[in-house]
């Protein structure tokens, strides 16, 4: 009986082990992705990635990169997805954890690009659909929706707001125009996502909360969602839409 106890314990113990090197795989995985797209975005005019697609539908896919702080890699697949009225580009970057494939995360990113120079998305935010903004913080662009736009806090807005219905709230914080009524718009370019589970899991304590089978994250209060320094910001961008994958 003690031997047969013994051997469960270390069965127990070796998959506790194995499912946290997982879990620390997969976490070096995202984070070696996250790189690689951002070094992509840097070195996207000095590399001239636009003439490896010259046509719309034209695919590159770069050699695996290694991360040798931690033994990390990341390879990335560009694609040209616009249709022909002015360059934009799907970049799908896959990381790669240090112990061979334990751990595989992908970002995907859509970006625009004009004259060899980055161009910024149309809208800070967008909602196909309806779009409600809570809280404080700043919109780096316009926003626009659809449906309706409910301001809910004070959100500082640097461009337009503009809806396909109505727009309620408190808008004082919109530095452009506020425009009801507007036509539909579809503009924004929807990125593929691999089946659910999404992941990693944020960290955040009670105030984040992760929903594995469609990425949504929560946060609420005054919630950190990503324990690395500098890694969020209450600047929301247009220069980039990241779907986490």
């Amino acid at each position: 009986l003690l031997a047969i106890m013994a051997i469960g314990s270390v069965r127990t113990v070796g998959d506790e082990v194995k499912a946290s090197t997982q879990m620390s795989e997969s976490a070096k995985a995202f984070y070696a992705a996250e790189a690689g797209v951002d070094l992509i975005m840097a070195t996207w005019d000095s590399l001239e990635y636009d003439t490896l697609m010259p046509n719309p539908g034209d695919t590159a896919m770069l050699d695996w990169t290694s991360l040798p702080e931690n033994g990390t890699a990341f390879r990335a697949l560009l694609q040209r997805v616009d249709d022909g009225s002015g360059p934009a580009f799907s970049v799908r970057v896959q990381g790669r954890g240090g112990v061979g494939a334990a751990g595989t995360r992908s970002i995907s990113a859509v970006v625009e690009s004009g004259g060899g120079a980055f161009l910024p998305f149309e809208w800070a935010l967008f909602g196909h659909k309806d779009l409600t903004i809570e809280n404080n913080g700043t919109l780096d662009g316009s926003v626009g929706a659809n449906g309706f736009i409910d301001f809910v806090g004070g959100a500082t807005v640097t461009g337009d707001a503009q809806a396909g219905d109505s727009i309620v709230g408190n808008t004082s914080g919109v530095a452009g125009s506020v425009t009801e009524n507007a036509p539909w718009s579809d503009s924004l370019p929807r990125i593929p996502c691999p089946p659910a589970p999404f992941g990693p899991v944020p960290g955040g304590g009670a105030n984040v909360s992760f929903n594995a089978s469609n990425g949504n994250i929560t946060i609420s209060g005054a919630a950190t969602p990503f324990s690395r320094p500098g890694s969020i910001t209450s600047t929301i961008s247009p220069r980039r839409v990241t779907a986490v994958c």
